[in-house]
């Protein structure tokens, strides 16, 4: 038997141009809000999307070039199904 797969939604898909000083600044406020609050809200007219990632996360970097062009990407993937942390204490 065969599983069904969720359908995908896409939630947040937005593409702007910003200087390299306002991206940074971005970073910033996303690794502040994972860190105080383990959630990061964006914000778009009325519209709230929150990002709140399980505490184990899969990471993942790439950088292509191609010529004259870069492509930079950070990727952040979790299971809301996984098993949290284990430790012992």
């Amino acid at each position: 038997m065969s599983k069904v797969k969720p359908e995908k939604l896409t939630h947040l898909d937005r593409k702007e141009r910003q200087s390299l000083h306002d991206f940074a600044q971005s970073l910033e406020t996303i690794a502040a809000r994972l860190k105080e609050d383990a959630t990061v809200t964006f914000k778009e007219g009325d519209k709230d999307t929150i990002i709140k990632p399980n505490t184990s996360v899969k990471v993942e970097y790439k950088y292509v070039t191609q010529g004259s062009k870069h492509k930079f990407e950070i990727e952040l993937k979790w299971d809301d199904e996984a098993p949290e942390d284990f430790t012992i204490q």
